[in-house]
């Protein structure tokens, strides 16, 4: 897990724009909150999706991942929409679709990721925004209690779970 967290680190860290994807799912909070409660709460979700994705790559078994052709409409005035497919070892075939966009030095920033459909940052905007209807607002107990690790739950189709199990439904806000 360390590796994983390292190599996480050093090849996607500088390539997913944490800072703009953190605003995104404060979204109307993110005007309320200090500038501190901003910052601590970047930190502790940065923490949490890479660690999720470092758990994701031990999960890696040599998995065929297909880069798709880009079509007409993908990248579109500083915007882009890469299309993949990752096969899992049953042969099911998961579509993930990554929203980029072009930052003031020229650089491709992943700002969204789709999985099979998910809005990943739907799904993490209407969690921040349950969490401040659960804490009454309270940032401190928000951030303290943040996770971001999700799960389909085929128990229940069109859910999400959180790692401490909490349902939440994966339309998003």
């Amino acid at each position: 897990p360390a590796y994983a967290r390292a190599v996480v680190e050093e090849e996607i860290g500088d390539m997913v724009d944490f800072k703009r994807i953190t605003r995104l799912v404060m979204a109307e909070h993110f005007a309320t909150a200090s500038t501190e409660q901003k910052y601590r709460f970047l930190e502790v979700f940065r923490d949490s999706l890479m660690n999720t994705y470092s758990s994701g790559l031990t999960l890696y078994e040599g998995q065929q991942i297909r880069v798709l052709p880009a079509e007409e409409g993908d990248v579109v005035d500083g915007r882009a929409r890469v299309k993949t497919e990752i096969e899992t070892n049953a042969g099911k075939v998961v579509p993930v679709y990554f929203s980029l966009y072009r930052d003031a030095e020229g650089n491709w920033l992943v700002e969204n990721v789709i999985v099979n459909g998910l809005n990943m940052g739907k799904t993490f905007r209407s969690q921040f925004d349950q969490s401040m209807q659960q804490y009454a607002g309270d940032f401190e107990q928000v951030i303290a209690n943040w996770s971001s690790q999700l799960d389909v739950n085929p128990a229940e189709e069109g859910t999400v779970q959180t790692a401490k199990g909490e349902p939440k439904p994966a339309g998003g806000a």
